[in-house]
């Protein structure tokens, strides 16, 4: 029988814990990128609905609000999880009529 490896049932000093212990680790959330742009995702309350129509009229208006783009709208190819395949926001692959 081969030995176990090393960490195996052996105490592994964590190298990251101090920082995150007293607050002084970096986290994605706390980066500020220039030009960055947040999203949001509003899922429908019932299963299986669909979205006849989608009013985005107000919510453009907002100073600094980015082009609205919905998946009934878009009409992208998206895989299982729903995310979007394409990497550049905003201009969205045109579609086989």
């Amino acid at each position: 029988m081969s030995p176990a490896p090393r960490f195996v049932g052996s105490e592994v000093k964590r190298l990251e814990d101090p920082r995150l212990l007293r607050g002084q680790a970096q986290y994605v959330d706390d980066l500020t990128l220039s030009g960055l742009a947040h999203g949001h995702v509003l899922r429908s309350p019932y299963a299986h609905a669909r979205i006849v129509r989608l009013d985005t009229a107000e919510a453009e208006k907002l100073p600094g609000a980015s082009p609205f783009v919905a998946s009934v709208q878009a009409r992208v190819r998206r895989t299982g999880t729903g995310v979007f395949l394409d990497r550049h926001a905003g201009n969205w692959p045109r579609q086989p009529k």
